[in-house]
């Protein structure tokens, strides 16, 4: 994920000099997210061997990016954690069942929101909320297991 071969002024202020730097380094744009960074990959030359790189064009000042903005799909793509880039129709699945996801989280929260309502209104305790374990009943059940004879 670094910047290399140009700065603020090179990347901002010089789209037609950034243009015939890729071309010169054979970069290549391989996709953009919803954000507007542009993720690239090039090839370089080290001992011999031809190796990818990859890196993301960050849309605002770099020194603010925050990397958990960056999609999942694409962070592991730049992690080389996944051979293709991700695809638009990947992207916008991925979309739908995160919002599906947090709608159903939501609901559950609501469900035990009201569960506990009822519990209060019927002046039971709700097992769940006691913050420590009963160690009388414990004992009790250890006891009649025959485990705790001493």
């Amino acid at each position: 994920m670094s910047n290399p071969g140009g700065g603020g002024l090179l990347r901002r202020g010089l789209p037609l000099l950034q243009r015939l730097v890729d071309t010169v380094m054979r970069r290549e744009t391989v996709g953009y997210d919803k954000l507007g960074n542009k993720y690239i990959r090039w090839h370089e030359s080290k001992n011999g061997e031809q190796v990818e790189r990859r890196q993301v064009d960050w849309t605002g000042d770099y020194s603010f990016y925050e990397p958990n903005k960056i999609p999942s799909e694409w962070r592991m793509w730049l992690r080389k954690q996944r051979e293709h880039p991700p695809t638009e129709e990947e992207m916008a699945a991925n979309e739908m069942k995160a919002a599906t996801l947090q709608t159903k989280v939501q609901q559950l929260d609501e469900k035990e929101r009201l569960r506990r309502l009822r519990m209060q209104a019927l002046g039971s305790q709700d097992p769940a909320a006691s913050a420590s374990p009963d160690m009388s009943r414990f004992l009790q059940q250890l006891h009649k297991d025959g485990k705790g004879k001493s």
